[in-house]
């Protein structure tokens, strides 16, 4: 997965940092995860909470997510091929981890949906060394190199069991609704 780098300026936006009205638009840019590497992760959190009570089905993910069906199937197919999920036919079947939570981290998830995070290409595990032009003389390529080892560590020290935790303990402490009718 290659991290999104967005300017500001390149979705129109006018955030200015000076009261110059003629001041062109500050610089500013955003990463983003993709909505394929986002939606494959929440419905892993659904399969999560249903582990060890048999398969869910892809429409339960979908109604319960408010995510399109015929997208997360996709999503699903990539998930069981790459031995994150088991499917189940039949008319209580769906999909189940092939493992429990504990064991499947967010990193396994976004490779298998997306690839190899990466936020710029010189620092991928496929890339030839001598591609770019400025290999030797790129003052941020140190800088990309250690992001990219942040967000893996991160991402690979974060189970869907600790996902599906963090949820529970926020659900707790949300107030009770004012409308007692479910």
């Amino acid at each position: 997965m290659t991290v999104g780098i967005l300017s500001n300026t390149a979705r129109g936006a006018s955030h200015r940092h000076t009261t110059d009205p003629n001041a062109p638009p500050a610089a500013s840019f955003s990463m983003r995860v993709s909505s394929k590497a986002h939606y494959g992760l929440r419905m892993m959190t659904e399969f999560a909470k249903a582990y060890g009570a048999g398969p869910l089905s892809i429409a339960e993910v979908a109604r319960v997510e408010h995510l399109p069906l015929a997208y997360l199937e996709q999503l699903a197919s990539q998930l069981r091929r790459g031995g994150l999920v088991e499917s189940t036919r039949g008319v209580h079947g769906g999909y189940s981890l092939t493992r429990p939570a504990e064991q499947i981290s967010v990193l396994d998830v976004v490779t298998v949906i997306e690839g190899e995070v990466s936020p710029v290409e010189c620092v991928s595990h496929g890339y030839v060394t001598g591609t770019c032009q400025r290999e030797g003389e790129c003052a941020s390529r140190g800088l990309w190199m250690r992001l990219k080892q942040s967000i893996d560590a991160v991402l690979s020290q974060t189970t869907l069991a600790e996902l599906v935790a963090d949820q529970s303990l926020i659900d707790s402490m949300a107030p009770a609704s004012a409308d007692p009718c479910p």
